[in-house]
């Protein structure tokens, strides 16, 4: 069975972390895998993106260069507009 991959995207990379990283442990027992990054963290030229991925066996985040995920979650929480411009321009 194709394992499925689930992009946890925030501004920050340890936003979030508990519920993340809860997502993440539950996530393996459904075969999915978890991965987080940050908007800024994918290069256009490759579609490669430099963040963390979840190791089911350690349970720790470790660092990992991926693929765009087959689904993504976006907890981007923006203060104002301009923030919001500046990271989708990246």
């Amino acid at each position: 069975m194709h394992k499925v991959t689930l992009g946890f995207l925030a501004v920050h990379l340890n936003h979030e972390n508990g519920y993340a990283t809860e997502i993440a442990k539950r996530s393996a027992s459904f075969n999915i895998e978890c991965v987080r990054f940050e908007p800024t963290s994918i290069d256009p030229s490759t579609l490669t993106i430099n963040g963390e991925k979840y190791d089911s066996i350690t349970q720790t985040w470790k660092i990992a260069s991926f693929s765009i995920p087959t689904f993504i979650y976006d907890r981007c929480f923006y203060n104002n507009q301009q923030a919001s411009k500046k990271q989708a321009n990246c």
